[in-house]
């Protein structure tokens, strides 16, 4: 019982503490992690934007060209993005995902003002459209000092919120694993310390009763070993005197 209450006053505490420690630092590593995953995916539609403009390029200033738009269709579906066409005007030429005779005018799009303002324009917003949120990446393609016209990346963010998702669960898991095995360490540390000082209140108490056998391991060589030695030579110094007090009064 002794060794018990101790026990779990001194990893009580600990695991506490633990438990805090491990959460504290998940959350900030989740948030690190998923920063990073929306940079990584920002990065990757800015790269495909890029990459049609030079495919886009000789058809910005030609009436829509149906050839255009199938290859857009199918470059679309390799990269599961959705990319649109625009011309410096708003007008969409060509898109992945619908027809763009049919589709709004694009120039006053925050991600087409920031693309034309900053070199590269980020948005999320939802497509009633496609009837869902996305996230939209727009690039400006230069001629010369003129813009001849925009390209834009999407992707929808059910898929992103899946990928940081599945972030979410790595961290969750490597914190749990990381947690569970610093408790046990600390368990088997606060344990090594308890069972001793367990041993040796159960001795004191046994010396007490008048019990002078009582013998301690010595298996350390730390303080609780030197007390464990200690509590050794006092029981035999006891015994011994025990003896020679009742030798005494045998002889009297």
């Amino acid at each position: 019982m002794v060794r018990s209450r101790l026990l779990w006053r001194l990893y009580a505490g600990y695991a506490v503490l633990v438990v805090l420690t491990t959460a504290m630092l998940g959350i900030m590593v989740a948030r690190s992690v998923e920063g990073d995953l929306l940079r990584q995916i920002e990065s990757s539609l800015r790269s495909d934007a890029v990459l049609l403009g030079e495919i886009a390029r000789p058809y910005l200033s030609a009436a829509p060209d149906s050839v255009f738009q199938r290859r857009i269709w199918v470059l679309g579906a390799q990269t599961g993005t959705r990319l649109t066409v625009i011309r410096p005007d708003g007008v969409v030429i060509a898109d992945s995902r619908e027809d763009p005779s049919g589709m709004d005018n694009h120039k006053m799009r925050p991600e087409v003002l920031e693309a034309l303002a900053r070199g590269v324009g980020t948005a999320s917003r939802y497509s009633h459209t496609l009837d869902q949120e996305m996230m939209y990446v727009a690039v400006p393609l230069r001629s010369g000092a003129d813009v001849a016209g925009f390209i834009r990346a999407a992707l929808p963010l059910a898929r992103v919120d899946e990928r940081v998702a599945n972030v979410r669960s790595i961290v969750l898991l490597g914190g749990l694993s990381a947690a569970l095995l610093a408790l046990l360490i600390g368990f088997l540390v606060a344990r090594s310390f308890t069972r001793p000082i367990a041993r040796m209140t159960a001795a004191a108490g046994a010396i007490a009763d008048g019990d002078y056998n009582q013998r301690l391991p010595v298996d350390r060589g730390d303080e609780i070993g030197r007390l464990a030695a200690a509590l050794n030579s006092m029981t035999t110094q006891l015994r011994e005197h025990i003896q020679t007090i009742t030798a005494d009064k045998a002889k009297t």
